[in-house]
């Protein structure tokens, strides 16, 4: 399966659980990483991946970013510790193509409606790879060579309550809270993203949303030694020093990778038509609207926890938690390079 991962990797950490994992997939032969694209201003995020690439034997996976001023100086400790501390070639975004260029680059040389897109991060990237017009590396703008290649896009975004009318937002949809006063992030660059992304996505492409997370954990074990202290991705968990519990940290964005490639039975959920169509407003907020037309039919779902509100949700967290640890505590197949 060719994969593109869409990442915000700065303020959280979960977003090197889920490189890791694709990598780990990738191992096995279930996955094809044909990019990773850098959603947030800090740049030195670029830097980061790069390491996770090293690290996994694939310093060759093309890598772009977003330049504008969204979250350009929002980051966590570990982005610059790996980004300066690990082997690398990339050490900032400088030295990539921009989120738009990049994007073509990946998509023109894919097969047709064979693309998945694991979208982690914030939809800045996303909404100018939708904007960006023909040019030599694809006489289709975005919009049509998203149309052409790719099939399917799980969000980590989108928070569908029916009993919420007024609708509700998530972080990345949101911009990460930026308004609010715990939040870091400003709306600079990304005001309105998630809203142009999800009404102007071509009908071909599938969108499945998560928000699935909150209760389901990884890298307790990687932080406990399950790979070498040479590890980026154990030195990442290592660095980040809030929002754990013992277990590890919750896994919004490491269940939307496995979820894109595997399927989301893999990880204990499944995917549910809820038959309306999703409208997101320019705070990313979702709202329920009328039903969706036959047309649309295939277009919109998300993603529910398998099982029942007892004992059953408690063995499908704890079941999807050891699918993500056993991938994360996977030796590189290719072995790091140097």
């Amino acid at each position: 399966m060719p994969l593109i991962i869409d990442t915000d990797m700065s303020f959280d950490v979960d977003d090197v659980g889920a490189v890791c994992i694709a990598h780990a997939l990738a191992d096995l032969d279930e996955a094809k990483i044909i990019g990773i694209v850098y959603d947030s201003g800090y740049p030195e995020g670029v830097g980061a991946i790069d390491s996770l690439n090293w690290w996994y034997g694939r310093p060759e996976v093309p890598l772009g970013a977003y330049k504008g001023p969204f979250g350009r100086n929002v980051s966590g400790q570990y982005v610059p510790n790996l980004a300066r501390g690990f082997p690398n070639a990339i050490k900032d975004s400088s030295a990539v193509p921009g989120a738009a260029e990049a994007y073509r680059q990946m998509l023109s040389g894919a097969d047709n409606h064979s693309v998945v897109i694991a979208a982690i991060g914030f939809l800045t990237a996303m909404r100018e790879l939708l904007l960006s017009p023909s040019d030599e590396i694809s006489p289709l703008d975005g919009a049509a060579l998203v149309a052409l290649k790719v099939r399917k896009i799980v969000f980590q975004g989108g928070w569908y309550a029916p009993l919420h009318p007024d609708g509700r937002t998530t972080f990345n949809w949101d911009c990460g809270g930026a308004g609010q006063a715990w939040s870091p992030y400003r709306l600079e660059g990304c005001a309105g993203a998630a809203q142009y992304v999800v009404v102007h996505m071509p009908p071909t492409v599938q969108m499945i949303f998560s928000d699935i997370g909150d209760e389901i954990y990884h890298g307790g074990q990687l932080r406990s030694g399950c790979t070498p202290m040479s590890s980026p991705c154990r030195r990442a968990f290592l660095d980040h020093q809030w929002g754990y519990t013992s277990f590890g940290r919750q896994s919004w964005d490491p269940l939307v990778v496995v979820a894109a490639v595997r399927g989301p039975e893999a990880v204990n959920m499944t995917e549910v038509d809820v038959g309306y169509h999703n409208r997101v407003d320019e705070s990313g907020a979702n709202f329920w609207t009328a039903p969706r037309s036959p047309a649309d039919e295939a277009r919109q779902s998300q993603l529910a926890l398998v099982g029942d509100a007892s004992d059953g949700w408690q063995q499908a967290r704890a079941d999807a938690t050891a699918t993500l640890e056993q991938l994360l505590c996977s030796p590189p197949r290719l072995g790091p390079r140097t």
